[in-house]
């Protein structure tokens, strides 16, 4: 009997181990089994216990063999699959490099976009954006007592007429490189000199930008502000007597440092010709110089007059400027003197062959503040005259505030107080002029497109003191009252 069971099992053995790789029929060796058993005994109980074993592993080779041949199907299917997604992600790239060559190719042309203003735009090479400003509207003048004052009627009569202060057109973007940058600005309108605005590069490195041309002096606040983004109709008169305008020169700005936890501190220094009204010439071999440093702790203000973005934290920026100017003397003009000889001599008062020059310092202090709407700036001008020996020293002052509250629905109201002493420096010395003026002015706005579209009504009230000209004749009545009231509509893009 021992013997019988070794034989059964010394034939179960090759059968477990070795059937699929052998590759013989399962089927084939079970029946030679049942062969050799059937010689030994049929009879036997052992051997009809392993036959019984036997079946059950003839069972659950088929069960091996259809999972063999499930998982051989699957394999297969998996491998077709894996060369379907191969072949699609090779398609994929393809079409993704004719993508990228297509863009590529039509970057080079140039295309007109809109994104906030139009652009012309050819790569990265190459942007020209063009912007304008057209003003339009009325503007009346009710004095309290009609005057005429050395013939100039600018100061004492009435006048109602209908106006075209501004009609801008500018260029700007970048050439060859986006930090090689341009701007070209023209002006059309009645108000200001007409004729060539801004012209000057720029070129920008990480954290500074060097503009070279006609440009903008760097002194004060609002005159750094654009028109469209101006409270009122103008900026402040403060502002305009005190601001040397536009000139030649070069210009060095950016910021000295700029992170959230200790704010931004803007620089702007420069070197103009300070040549006055003929900015394209110096009047002398000396420049003008100017400085200006602007901090705003609580983050960027912006370039707007008014919270424009309803921002939800207070936005505060304070700042100052200094500006230095050697000009040659007025002393002529100032007098009245028209004779060649005469004026010679003025102009030449230490008698050293050369035109005398006057030192003028100016200063200017500035805030600003924003914040859920509301608007809140004013700035303080100084201005010291300082002719040496040859004569006594002259000061000037000035200031002015102003408050604005902005709705989201497109109102915008806007108060303005202004004080300033007029120095005169380069006028003719016969017309008669105010020596100190005070305005109140308010404003309501129309607003839509960000201030790109506006419809304002002002209103000013202003006072005029010291009455008289530049020799030291008053008027007879030195105090002038004078209402003003326009009205004008304005597009920006």
């Amino acid at each position: 009997m021992p013997t019988r069971i070794l034989l059964v099992a010394w034939l179960l053995l090759p059968l477990a181990s070795s059937s699929h790789a052998q590759g013989k029929s399962v089927e084939a060796r079970i029946a030679q089994l049942e062969e050799k058993l059937g010689l030994l005994g049929k009879s036997s109980v052992e051997a009809s216990t392993a036959l019984q074993a036997l079946r059950d592993l003839q069972r659950r080779t088929r069960e091996l063999e259809r999972l063999a041949t499930a998982k051989k199907t699957v394999d297969r299917g998996y491998k077709a699959l894996r060369a379907q997604l191969d072949d699609v992600h090779e398609r994929l790239e393809n079409l993704q490099l004719q993508l990228t060559a297509v863009s590529m190719h039509s970057a080079e042309r140039a295309r007109l976009v809109h994104d906030g203003g139009f652009a012309l735009r050819a790569g990265r090479h190459f942007e020209m954006r063009l912007g304008g400003l057209l003003q339009a509207g009325y503007l009346g003048r009710l004095v309290s007592e009609e005057r005429d004052y050395a013939g100039n009627t600018s100061l004492g009569a009435h006048s109602s007429e209908l106006t075209l202060p501004r009609a801008r057109v500018g260029l700007s973007g970048h050439l060859f490189d986006p930090r090689m940058h341009y701007v070209l600005g023209l002006e059309f309108g009645g108000r200001g000199a007409e004729g060539l605005l801004d012209a000057y590069m720029q070129f920008g490195i990480p954290r500074i930008s060097v503009s070279a041309g006609l440009m903008r002096v760097p002194f004060g606040r609002q005159f750094s502000r654009d028109f469209e983004h101006l409270l009122f109709e103008d900026r402040a008169p403060t502002t305009l007597v005190f601001h040397p305008g536009r000139d030649m020169g070069l210009r060095v700005h950016g910021a000295l440092w700029d992170n959230e936890r200790f704010g931004r501190l803007g620089m702007e220094m420069g070197i103009f010709n300070g040549g006055g009204d003929t900015p394209f010439s110096d009047n002398n071999t000396d420049f003008l110089y100017v400085t200006r440093l602007v901090y705003e702790p609580l983050g960027p203000l912006g370039g707007h007059e008014s919270d424009s973005e309803r921002s939800s934290r207070p936005r505060l920026a304070v700042g100052g400027s200094f500006m230095f100017n050697l000009a040659p003397t007025d002393a002529a003009m100032r007098a009245g003197v028209v004779d060649p000889t005469n004026a010679a001599q003025l102009r030449d008062a230490d008698g050293d062959g050369e035109v005398d020059n006057i030192g003028v310092y100016s200063a200017a202090a500035e805030v600003a503040l924003a914040w859920r709407g509301l608007s809140v700036q004013g700035e303080l001008f100084y201005r010291h005259e300082d002719p040496g020996a040859v004569a006594e020293s002259q000061s000037y002052w000035g200031a002015y505030g102003q408050l604005a509250a902005r709705h989201g629905s497109g109102l915008e109201a806007a108060a303005r107080y202004s004080y300033w002493e007029l120095h005169r420096f380069g006028e003719d010395g016969t017309s008669v002029a105010p020596g100190t003026v005070h305005e109140l002015a308010l404003a309501l706005t129309a607003w839509q497109w960000n201030d790109g579209l506006k419809l304002q009504t002002s209103y000013a009230y202003r006072v005029m003191h010291d009455m008289g000209d530049r020799q030291g004749n008053s008027a007879a009545d030195d105090q002038l009252r004078a209402h003003l009231l326009t009205v004008v509509a304005q597009v920006a893009w």
